[in-house]
């Protein structure tokens, strides 16, 4: 009708937090903003749907990525009040990424989880508005990882694409194990492979994790502290000294020390959650530091090596192609799509929508009865441009890739809504120099062609 609502995250110190306003006059004019998140608890990464007098948010509670988890929040009333947010994701298993689509008294919502020890694609139903909920539905299982799904929904018929690494020559952490030849070349013993696992016990990475946690800590509390007769001076001066210890590049494990000094001045407790909170990091946080340190060992190694007749350029060589290899598994992602036609239960196969090389990011989907649209980055001409497809038949057949975008400067993150008169897309783009928002729609009643570029 003619309420318009909008979701944000507001990025303010270490707490991020969930925004909403709405507008009942079809955007002429919008309510002041509100929150919708806790305040004890950093919240980001919203993403939100509405049907009927409902509204829907999921969004990401919890940071780093290592504490995060999904929730979900609801409006019964168009956004004039909130119920208190619950989760969706299931504790202790961290999770992110999540997006919601409505369709009447129907809800769906997809997110990414690490439960498998690796990031896959997870999916919850609710029939009832989002009173209740169904049983978590694990969507994606390979190797490779799975991020950021998008879904579209009209009644039981629900539309999911996603970006996946499964079709991947190899995976990161098979590249990984080839750094012990590399080690061996000069003759020592390679050191341990990091643990299976999306998230992965790391000393000094932990040590970030439980500083940045810390530091929520004290920011969530302190207010009340000093309230209560606090020397703020005296906690105002400890921290000062960690951020300078921050600018000077001090490792974390003297941050901590600084940070614990902080907690201890406010007579704060930290006390980590079942969840592991501050213990792990996301896998690829820990491959760099390992990396460098097993070239540090080979380059320590090297000249006694080579004065025994080794070859340095066999070293030089190896390690370009490690890199090569790292680098594409890394970068090498491509988008699929499934749909369901009885609300989420039941699931038809996976279909790969994507064959470029390099990535293929941040699929958007939007649906129009048995139009089906799909737009994302991607980076097969050198630099990421939008692309999209169609499909006329409900998602069973698919246009070519049409590439909406010939800018200099990186097009990024689309999103996308459609009717029955076409498609609307908009993306960030840096062709002026600094990100900016850009705009296409779709011809009336041409799914597969674009014009209208505009500002």
């Amino acid at each position: 009708g003619d309420a318009i609502y909008a979701a944000w995250h507001v990025e303010e110190g270490l707490l991020p937090w969930i925004a909403f306003r709405r507008s009942l006059d079809r955007g002429k004019t919008w309510e002041p903003e509100r929150r919708v998140s806790p305040r004890a608890m950093p919240s980001a990464h919203p993403s939100l749907a509405a049907a009927g007098g409902r509204v829907h948010i999921v969004f990401v509670e919890g940071l780093p990525r290592a504490a995060s988890r999904v929730r979900y929040a609801r409006s019964t009333d168009a956004g004039a009040s909130w119920d208190e947010p619950r989760g969706l994701s299931e504790d202790p298993d961290a999770a992110w990424v999540p997006t919601v689509a409505a369709a009447g008294s129907r809800l769906y919502a997809a997110w990414v989880g690490t439960g498998a020890g690796n990031e896959e694609e997870y999916f919850r139903a609710s029939s009832d508005g989002g009173r209740t909920w169904g049983a978590i539905l694990r969507m994606t299982s390979h190797a490779g990882n799975s991020w950021a799904p998008s879904l579209a929904a009209d009644g039981d018929v629900v539309h999911m694409a996603w970006f996946d690494q499964k079709d991947n020559a190899r995976t990161p952490r098979e590249v990984e194990r080839t750094l012990g030849e590399i080690t061996r070349l000069v003759g020592l013993e390679p050191g341990p492979e990091l643990p299976p696992g999306v998230l992965i016990p790391d000393p000094e990475g932990g040590a970030k994790l439980r500083t940045q946690l810390k530091a929520q800590r004290i920011a969530t509390e302190a207010p009340g502290w000093a309230e209560r007769g606090g020397d703020v001076r005296r906690l105002s001066a400890c921290m000062d000294r960690l951020e300078s210890a921050g600018r000077k590049g001090a490792p974390y494990s003297e941050k901590e020390r600084l940070v614990d000094e902080c907690l201890a001045i406010a007579g704060i407790a930290y006390r980590p959650d079942v969840r592991g909170e501050g213990e792990r990091v996301f896998y690829l946080d820990a491959i760099g530091p390992k990396v460098r340190k097993e070239m540090e060992r080979v380059q320590r190694a090297a000249p006694e090596w080579v004065a025994r007749g080794g070859d340095p350029k066999r070293v030089e060589e190896a390690f370009r192609r490690f890199e090569r290899a790292m680098h594409e598994a890394v970068t090498e992602w491509e988008v699929y799509y499934r749909r369901s036609d009885d609300g989420g239960a039941t699931w038809g196969p996976e279909i790969r929508l994507t064959r470029s090389p390099g990535l293929s990011h941040r699929p958007s989907i939007a649906a129009a009865g048995r139009t089906v649209h799909v737009a994302w980055f991607d980076g097969r001409d050198g630099d990421t441009e939008i692309y999209y497809k169609a499909s006329a038949d409900g998602g069973r057949t698919w246009t070519p890739d049409l590439r909406l975008t010939e800018a200099r400067g990186a097009s990024t993150l689309p999103s996308l809504a459609a009717d029955a008169r076409g498609a609307h897309v908009l993306w960030v783009d840096e062709r002026g120099g600094k990100p900016a928002i850009y705009y296409r729609r779709t011809d009336s009643g041409d799914t597969g062609l674009l014009s209208g570029l505009a500002r």
